[in-house]
């Protein structure tokens, strides 16, 4: 067939060339096919073979437009598909991509959005393992969406009309239009041809259905969009004795039912959390209540609270440590969050963000360690983003570019000034137009990034087909300020295991910098959110809820270095504006839309820290004043110390992280560290309530300017290496 498509190739160069007077013109469509596979079948070589027919029919010279097939298998089991004598020369290309038992909508909306990003086909064809009972329609199906409209819908037409047949089809029209509200698509589908440029206008991310009822979401979305869709009819004759084209089992058929109810009745998509709030407000009203009608004593109304508040920090303290051993947890979990020990050959292209405002002091020193990533020349670029008015920054990086292409020659960097951008995202955003490379990527001025990483990354994003990469960040100046060594422990746990978790459960608020997205990820969600102050989190939602294939590594060695505060009073104007921007992203819902309640729960506990933090910052001196003024029975008085047994437990646990750290960066461990992080963690739990509490402050007051944390390059001072080991 590869030999017949260059004899068509150059029949059609002939033809255009000899009747482009005439405008008798010959077109080729290339068409996208998806085919998944949720369950083990026995008739794919029948499949490919009637697909290898039509796509004979589809390229015949004489046809005014001819259409190639590409087809893209879906594997959702756990077995491998053997294609064996199937890869023919003279066969449609076949692709196969494993997603592992993921679920079928999940699988649906990466596999669109791999052909939007990379395949870009002209039309694509969504089939199922029926389409022999209707593979003749295909053309039909071409024909109306590349002329007339754009989209067709098959809709199945059973010519049976016994009575079974006849309940059934009312079933589904009731299904589809009274409940889910079709108004053009006679019946709901899973055979549906679009145009490339129309479903590139669907927010495939939106579809929250992970069975097929998938399609009766899709088939909404295409209305809503107001999509021009043609009914294409299929005449079937059905066999309702067995699962059938165009049949549902009582389980798939009460999905769709599912699915309609929260199309007509949005709210139901957040029942679970509706009842969760309902439950605890519930109960808070109900004791308050009878405790002022005098039902129970205050007594005993203390005595609730406290048992509840009391299991409250337990609950979360236990959590916190949990995330923060994750990935000590099990060995295997460590080594597969490590970087790759080899790497592939280079494909993605590169451009580094540099985002900078008053940084004259470290922009050059950056903007060299940058540069000096290996990776080919052609393959990156470094975009420097400077206010038009920070002249003593741009004066810093002009000299550093002069600097390095008079040593190298290179000339892939260039300094991007923005007149009065409203802060980073705004930057961020602004560069995102200049951009023509296939991922992005954002440092900070201060970043002393691994010469390898481009290297992981490509390896990551080529071979683990990752959207989006998380690298590690380091600060390591742990000896600067009383605070430093805290602050350093932070990053380690938050880098090398919190995330982990986070990721594997879905949902994840990202770093700020040293993380990669691939362009096309980054245009389809609108950029960056220049109207919070935490970006970084509030983009890391949006990847997770757009299923996005987000990978977190943290390497000792790989990882990228930066700097603490250098002082208490910058550390807690960069945990306000961090605090500040979770609240802004909590209270902005998003993180409603999520699809699953167990990543809806981690998203409220992650942006609600700052609430968490502010209540802590109040326990400590509460549960200690209780203890001696309050009566009560042994058992509640153990369960009340209890969370301070979890604070004295988070303190060992720290000291040991700290061991680790000084382990993987070759330090050598000293009691006097132990002592000192002991000593001082108390003291840094309050300057994290006070950031906690200011962020409310400028919350309640409106005010939401961006509080820049200043760079000493405290770090490049250290002296620490990362262990390779």
């Amino acid at each position: 067939m590869s030999q017949m498509l260059k004899n068509i190739h150059i029949k059609i160069k002939q033809k255009n060339n000899n009747d482009a007077q005439k405008g008798d013109t010959t077109y080729l469509k290339n068409v996208a096919v998806i085919l998944p596979i949720d369950k083990p079948i026995n008739n794919l070589d029948e499949i490919i073979n009637t697909l290898n027919d039509q796509q004979r029919e589809l390229l015949l010279p004489g046809n005014k437009v001819i259409y190639r097939l590409e087809v893209f298998i879906l594997n959702l089991t756990n077995e491998s598909l053997d294609l064996g004598e199937l890869d023919r020369k003279d066969s449609v290309k076949l692709n196969i991509i494993n997603y592992n038992q993921e679920k079928y909508g999940l699988a649906m909306i990466k596999s669109l959005h791999h052909l939007l990003d990379t395949v870009l086909p002209d039309l694509v064809l969504t089939i199922d393992t029926n389409l022999l009972k209707y593979a003749d329609y295909i053309p039909r199906l071409l024909f109306h969406t590349n002329y007339y409209y754009e989209a067709t819908v098959g809709n199945f037409q059973n010519t049976n009309q016994n009575l079974v047949d006849k309940a059934l089809s009312s079933f589904d029209f009731y299904l589809n239009h009274v409940v889910a509200g079709l108004e053009q698509i006679e019946d709901s589908s899973n055979v549906v041809c679009i145009r490339r440029e129309s479903l590139a206008t669907l927010t495939l991310e939106e579809i929250r259905s992970l069975d097929h009822s998938f399609h009766l979401e899709l088939n909404k979305m295409l209305e809503v969009k107001k999509i021009k869709i043609f009914n294409l009819a299929i005449k079937t004759q059905l066999d309702h004795s067995q699962n059938n084209l165009g049949t549902f089992n009582l389980t798939e058929r009460l999905q769709n039912l599912g699915t309609a109810l929260r199309i007509k009745f949005p709210i139901v998509n957040q029942l679970s959390l509706i009842l969760l709030a309902s439950l605890v407000v519930g109960i808070v009203v109900y004791s308050l209540a009878a405790t002022a009608l005098g039902v129970i004593t205050w007594h005993t109304f203390m005595t609730y609270f406290i048992s509840a508040l009391s299991v409250i920090m337990i609950s979360q303290g236990i959590f916190n440590i949990y995330c923060g051993v994750y990935a000590w947890d099990n060995p295997d979990n460590m080594k597969g969050h490590r970087s790759p020990e080899v790497y592939t050959a280079p494909k993605m292209s590169f451009t580094a963000l540099l985002p900078a405002r008053n940084e004259a002091q470290v922009i050059g020193d950056t903007i060299k360690a940058v540069s000096n990533i290996d990776y080919p020349e052609d393959l990156k670029e470094i975009i420097v983003i400077v206010r038009t008015d920070d002249l003593s920054t741009i004066h810093a990086a002009t000299i550093a570019i002069e600097e390095i292409k008079e040593a190298s020659g290179k000339t892939n960097i260039k300094i991007l000034k923005a007149h009065n951008p409203k802060n980073k995202p705004a930057k961020l955003n602004l560069a995102l137009n200049h951009i023509k490379t296939d991922v992005v990527c954002i440092f900070d001025a201060e970043d002393r990034p691994n010469t390898d990483l481009f290297h992981i990354v490509n390896t990551e994003m080529v071979v683990g087909k990752a959207d989006v990469v998380q690298s590690g960040i380091q600060l390591m100046n742990y000896d600067s300020k009383w605070f430093s060594a805290l602050n350093v422990l932070e990053y380690y746990l938050w880098f090398k295991s919190s995330l982990h978790f986070f990721a594997k459960m879905g949902t994840i608020p990202l770093g700020g910098n040293t993380v990669f997205f691939k362009t096309a990820w980054m245009r389809r969600l609108g950029g960056w959110n220049q109207n919070c102050l935490a970006e970084d989190a509030e983009i890391g939602q949006r990847m997770s809820m757009a299923g996005a294939n987000i990978k977190v590594i943290y390497d000792p060695i790989h990882a990228t270095q930066e700097e603490t505060p250098p002082d208490m009073m910058n550390f807690i104007k960069q945990r306000t504006r961090w605090n500040q921007g979770f609240v802004q992203v909590l209270m902005n819902g998003e993180w409603l839309k999520l699809r699953h309640l167990h990543q809806k729960l981690l998203s409220l506990y992650l942006l609600s820290w700052p609430f968490i933090q502010a209540a802590l910052f109040l326990y400590i001196p509460f549960s200690i004043v209780t203890l001696f003024t309050f009566k009560t029975n042994v058992w509640l008085t153990i369960l009340s110390i209890m969370p301070l047994y979890i604070l004295l437990f988070m303190m060992i646990a720290t000291v040991i992280a700290f061991y680790e750290f000084c382990k993987d960066y070759k330090i050598k461990f000293q009691a006097k560290h132990g002592f000192h992080i002991l000593l001082t963690f108390i003291p840094y739990q309050f300057m994290l309530g006070i950031g906690a509490y200011r962020a409310m402050l400028r919350l309640v007051t409106s005010q939401n300017s961006w509080e820049k944390t200043a760079h000493v390059n405290a770090h490049s001072k250290s002296g620490v290496v990362a262990s390779t080991s």
